[in-house]
């Protein structure tokens, strides 16, 4: 088993269906995010070039067996046009369902 400490703030886990990568999910713009994206060098190359809003979610997908983190996405949503309700991830994509009924 593994265990991880947020420092700053605790995501909330959007995936339900796979049981092997779990999504994490932080406001983009939140200290918890940016703690995140700081402590990966190829996650803070990118994305110090992303322009966030408070409505942007930053999500972290885990290997759930190993805490081994896989990727990490940011994702705009158009200052709030929507909300993430479920995000799923298999084999390098990620798969969101949104408040509009989208995927």
């Amino acid at each position: 088993m593994w265990k991880r400490t947020f420092p700053k703030e605790a995501p909330e886990i959007l995936s339900r269906k796979n049981a092997a990568i779990m999504v994490f999910s932080w406001p983009a713009n939140c200290d918890g995010a940016k703690t995140e994206i700081r402590s990966d060098s190829s996650l803070s190359q990118h994305w110090s070039r992303e322009g966030v809003d408070a409505d942007d979610y930053f999500l972290e997908a885990v290997e759930a067996r190993t805490g081994e983190i896989v990727g990490g996405i940011i994702v705009h949503t158009g200052k709030g046009a929507f909300r993430l309700t479920q995000v799923d991830s298999a084999g390098g994509w990620l798969v969101a369902a949104d408040s509009t009924n989208r995927y």
